[in-house]
C-alpha cells in the first residue's frame, strides 16, 4: 500500500490520473490531492473515499511514497 500524492490534483490532467489509479486497483494507503489555494478544501469522492484538495504551497513531500505531478510552471 502507497501513500499517493497528485499535484493539480483538480484539473483535467490529475483527474484524469485519480481515474487510472482507480480503474487499476492500484493499492493506495492514503490518497492526498494538492491544488491551488483556490482549490484548496474543496471535497473530492474517490475510490479511495473522501479526500479534501490540500494546497500546493504548503505540501509536505515526506509523507508520500509516490507522486504525480499535473502541474503547468
Amino acid at each position: 500500500m502507497a501513500r499517493v500524492g497528485i499535484f493539480g490534483g483538480t484539473g483535467m490532467v490529475g483527474t484524469e490520473i485519480i481515474r487510472v489509479l482507480e480503474d487499476f486497483n492500484f493499492p493506495i494507503e492514503k490518497l492526498h490531492i494538492y491544488a491551488s489555494e483556490k482549490s484548496s478544501g474543496k471535497r473530492i469522492q474517490t475510490k479511495y473515499g473522501e479526500i479534501i484538495v490540500e494546497n500546493v504551497d504548503s505540501a509536505d513531500y515526506n509523507d508520500l511514497d509516490i507522486a504525480f505531478w499535473a502541474i503547468g510552471v
